[in-house]
């Protein structure tokens, strides 16, 4: 996933945009992520996983940063730019429509419909997002 600005509904005029890497594990029950900002962002406050197809906005799923959010974390400072957050998700880490269910976890997650999204003091509904590709096991 990379996420933009334009992807965000509605779209958000930002240079800021960002990597995340999600891999799921051989055994299927937790998945790593590496969250990267490559084009700076200002006050970065919170990134998760949501719940929708592209084009549609939807709940809270995963919080990746900080991992074991909510609240919040303290802005990131003016021009943020690397990694941002890395961890692993598991079953424990599923909230929202997803809580406790893993299975709905990997099924959306193989039918497209989970997206990144970082929010931002200045857009605290989201900056930048993109839809989530599952990357190979292993």
């Amino acid at each position: 996933a990379e996420p933009v600005g334009e992807f965000e509904v509605p779209a958000v005029d930002t240079s800021a945009s960002a990597d995340l890497k999600l891999k799921v594990a051989a055994d299927g029950m937790s998945a790593r992520y590496d969250l990267k900002i490559k084009d700076p962002i200002d006050d970065v406050i919170m990134a998760h996983l949501h719940l929708a197809p592209a084009g549609e906005n939807g709940g809270i799923v995963v919080w990746l940063y900080p991992h074991d959010g909510p609240p919040p974390a303290a802005p990131s400072g003016p021009g943020f730019t690397g990694r941002l957050a890395q961890d692993v998700i598991t079953p424990d880490d599923l909230v929202g429509d997803l809580a406790g269910d893993w299975d709905g976890f990997l099924q959306a997650l193989e039918n497209d419909l989970l997206y990144v999204n970082v929010h931002t003091v200045e857009h605290p509904g989201g900056e930048i997002r993109d839809q989530v590709d599952a990357h190979p096991h292993g």
